[in-house]
């Protein structure tokens, strides 16, 4: 019989445990509303509009450049953050789960 630890651990999940927490699927409705309107987002703008904390939006946001969710830009002091066509993948079928719950 299979261990099932060995099934289940960092390298499998990708990022697929902070996909169905708060702050984590806010943070990429944030990124992805602003890119709608062609706009692009730092951890700060974020922290504000989901009413958390920077330091946990850092957080948030390295697990998911870490899975290609997300993509960083630096320019001088200001780091700006993206969603990568897998994150836009991800973010729509987040919203389709959402709407078939409703």
């Amino acid at each position: 019989m299979e261990n099932k630890t060995n099934l289940i651990n960092k390298s499998n999940l990708n990022g697929l445990e902070l996909l169905f927490l708060k702050k984590p699927v806010a943070t990429l409705l944030a990124l992805d509303e602003a890119s709608k309107i062609g706009l692009v987002l730092t951890a700060s703008q974020i922290a504000k509009m989901i009413d958390c904390t920077y330091t946990h939006v850092l957080k948030i946001t390295r697990e998911f450049y870490w899975a290609d969710f997300i993509d960083k830009k630096k320019t001088d002091r200001r780091v700006f953050l993206t969603l990568t066509d897998k994150g836009s993948k991800i973010i729509d079928a987040i919203k389709t789960i959402h709407n078939e719950m409703e």
